[in-house]
């Protein structure tokens, strides 16, 4: 909850990867693999604690949510649909 609210909006490993977790309410495919996110802003914290009890309750029972992005617009998972987020690259990051 902390990483996606307080940290830029990635965990440690998103980092690394050069991703981050925004809002999304509309998400419009503009070009092959990219995406226009709209609004694209930093996630609250109340919107990061839905995303990490869906996720996190997902795995506690193990079903693996994750495995939804396949079935959804853009790859994005059920908990991040829920909450309304969107996984994305960060600016400046190739």
């Amino acid at each position: 909850i902390i990483c996606i609210w307080g940290a830029g909006g990635a965990t440690p490993g998103k980092f690394l990867l050069g991703l981050r977790v925004v809002t999304c309410d509309t998400s419009v495919l503009i070009a092959p693999s990219r995406v226009l996110v709209i609004p694209s802003s930093n996630v609250s914290i109340t919107t990061s604690t839905i995303r990490a009890l869906i996720k996190n309750f997902s795995i506690a029972s193990f079903f693996p949510a994750f495995i939804t992005l396949l079935f959804f617009q853009h790859n994005r998972t059920a908990y991040d649909i829920v909450a309304g987020t969107i996984v994305v690259k960060r600016n400046g990051v190739r």
